[in-house]
């Protein structure tokens, strides 16, 4: 759901350092940021397995844990990995964190398994240049026809700074 505008108690990561970085410089005005996780450390400090869990070796469904509530998140944050069948998923080599507390930030819980990368202001069109080069673009993270469509709108129908 997350991936038509409905927040949810997933945090959406990739394994992909450029995905990351376009995802940080979307919309940035002022200065943003890349956080890079190490989630078997994650999962080793939460439930101490060094292992990336699928949501089907949870011991419950999103609908257990937060809509009917009959079961609790094993640990206060959970690395996973989805299966890729959607393509948005698969393009953006995706893997989620599933927070049982929305307000307690990952780096307060494990500071030990996050690392943040800051993308001065002065940095960033340097940045969308070289994501340009190497074919980061909405059509290839959002490979349907809205990513399409945006794509071509930014390209062809907004006015350039």
């Amino acid at each position: 759901m997350q991936h038509h505008g409905l927040p949810t108690r997933l945090l959406d990561w990739s394994e992909n350092f450029v995905t990351a970085l376009y995802f940080a410089l979307e919309g940035a005005s002022n200065e943003c940021c890349v956080w890079v996780l190490n989630p078997f450390a994650l999962n080793l400090a939460a439930l101490n397995e060094q292992t990336l869990l699928r949501p089907a070796e949870l011991e419950g469904t999103y609908e257990d844990y937060f809509i009917s509530k009959n079961k609790k998140l094993e640990a206060k944050v959970i690395a996973i990995s989805p299966l890729r069948h959607h393509p948005r998923v698969f393009q953006q080599r995706a893997g989620f964190t599933i927070h049982n507390d929305l307000k307690a930030p990952l780096e307060e819980l494990y500071p030990e398994v996050v690392t943040k990368i800051v993308i001065p202001k002065n940095a960033q069109d340097g940045a969308r240049r070289f994501l340009k080069f190497v074919g980061i673009s909405e059509f290839a993270l959002f490979p349907d026809l809205d990513g399409l469509a945006r794509e071509l709108k930014s390209e062809h129908f907004q006015k350039k700074n």
